[in-house]
């Protein structure tokens, strides 16, 4: 796995009227990645806080960003304005398929999901 942070000190940015983007992180050396809204997955922790799959965010020309909701925010109690100790990783594509397909599957249908990630794993 390669690390884009790796307990790097990052700040948790404010910005009212973003909507679900209100409370981010700026990832560093992030702009270079390419890939499309929901293509672009990281995980790691933040805080300790394990992160198992959060989309990466396009910023124009800029480094991209995660989106910080409230479970996160109250789990490692920080807020805008805050320093967080960040180690993210990109997915691969692999994991981002199986993020994208088998994590509603394994949620809302559980007698369903056993049969389906044994079709997935006979495909490979």
């Amino acid at each position: 796995m390669e690390y884009l942070v790796k307990d790097k000190k990052l700040e948790l940015k404010y910005q009212p009227g973003k909507g679900a983007w209100t409370y981010h992180i700026q990832v560093p050396n992030t702009k270079h990645i390419v890939g499309k809204w929901g293509f672009m997955k990281v995980a790691g922790t933040i805080d300790n806080y394990t992160i198992e799959s959060l989309n990466l965010a396009k910023l124009g020309d800029q480094d991209k960003l995660i989106s910080i909701n409230s479970e996160i925010r109250k789990a490692i109690n920080k807020t805008g304005g805050d320093t967080v100790t960040v180690t993210l990783y990109l997915l691969t594509s692999k994991e981002v398929g199986e993020d994208i397909f088998l994590k509603p599957v394994r949620r809302g249908i559980p007698r369903y999901s056993s049969a389906l990630s044994d079709m997935v794993a006979q495909a490979r």
